[in-house]
């Protein structure tokens, strides 16, 4: 079965949703992470790239989406969407109220998406989740996202936006280690051991403002950061 008409939304709306087996599911998650493995880094490149809103009549770049999701994150964080049906269901709570949905294209094809959760009235918003396809990263792609999405929460009135990384396979200093009874001491002299993202949000202006230990099981922490993408009067 071709992999767009699998994932078509009638398939995968509930109460439709079940429709895929799990032997389907599994057979369709082999073929993404080889597909996403052989993506040529030149299919498009040097092509114009567009960010725009991700909507929810884009069925096809949805399937993209989600195709990226599940692949970018099934080795530095595979609890997080462990499944095609997970990551599809992620897109879809996207356009839920009080939620930014951006998606960048070259082609017609996405190689990034970035959404983003309304909080605190508003006051602040979460980065989630932010994923460039494998093929194109170091490209500028996640920066010229993370900058939409500040964009977007500054014209919403929004101060601050806050991304949680999780280091769930090593990345960091903080990574296997009891953080307690002091983590934040611990945290100050976090070091990046393995191509952890925390440093490309620094480059962002983003600053580590916090360590919630053993989120992810023992020795596996979640980072906090945070930047102030509205200038105060």
């Amino acid at each position: 079965m071709a992999l767009a008409k699998l994932l078509s939304l009638k398939f995968l709306r509930k109460p439709e949703f079940p429709l895929i087996t799990e032997s389907c599911l599994h057979d369709l998650q082999a073929s993404v992470r080889y597909s996403v493995s052989c993506f040529s880094p030149f299919n498009f490149w040097n092509r114009p790239m567009k960010i725009r809103d991700l909507e929810f009549e884009d069925d096809a770049i949805k399937i993209q989406v989600a195709e990226m999701l599940f692949a970018g994150f099934s080795d530095m964080s595979p609890d997080a969407w462990p499944g095609i049906r997970e990551a599809m269901e992620e897109v879809e709570e996207s356009f839920s109220a009080g939620r930014i949905s951006v998606v960048a294209l070259e082609n017609k094809r996405a190689v990034g998406w970035a959404a983003a959760i309304r909080q605190y009235n508003g006051n602040t918003w979460e980065l989630h989740p932010l994923v460039v396809h494998q093929s194109h990263r170091t490209a500028g792609i996640g920066t010229a996202l993370v900058t939409e999405i500040e964009s977007r929460v500054n014209e919403s009135g929004g101060l601050t936006l806050w991304v949680a990384a999780d280091d769930e396979s090593g990345k960091t200093s903080l990574f296997g280690q009891d953080l307690y009874p002091e983590p934040l001491e611990k945290l100050k002299n976090i070091r990046n051991t393995n191509g952890h993202p925390f440093e490309f949000y620094e480059k962002l202006g983003f600053t580590i403002c916090g360590v919630l230990p053993d989120a992810n099981g023992f020795g596996k922490p979640d980072i906090f950061m945070a930047k102030r993408v509205r200038r105060l009067k």
